[in-house]
C-alpha cells in the first residue's frame, strides 16, 4: 500500500536512485528514465529537512527526492497520469 509515484528530473532524460536519503553521489545506486512510475509506501527527511520517497528500485529499497517526485496515485485515490 502506498503512493503511485511518477519521476521527473527537468534538463535531464533521468532521474537519480539513492540507496539512503541523501543526494550524496556516493549513494547513488542508478537512475530511471523520465515518467518512471513506482510505489512509495515511505517517506523520510534528510538531515537538511529534504523529503525523501522511498522505493522497490531492482528489489532493493531505494529512495528519490521529492522535488522530483509527482504523487498520481494517493492510496484510496484516483490515477491521475502527468
Amino acid at each position: 500500500m502506498g503512493n503511485v509515484v511518477s519521476l521527473s528530473q527537468s534538463g535531464s532524460t533521468t532521474v537519480k536512485i539513492y540507496g539512503r536519503p541523501t543526494g550524496s553521489d556516493t549513494y547513488q545506486i542508478g537512475d530511471a528514465p523520465n515518467g518512471a512510475l513506482f510505489v512509495s509506501g515511505l517517506t523520510a527527511t534528510d538531515d537538511s529537512n529534504n523529503l525523501w520517497y522511498e522505493i522497490n528500485y531492482n528489489h532493493c529499497q531505494a529512495w528519490v527526492s521529492a522535488t522530483v517526485v509527482t504523487v498520481v496515485k494517493a492510496p484510496g485515490g484516483r490515477y491521475h497520469p502527468n
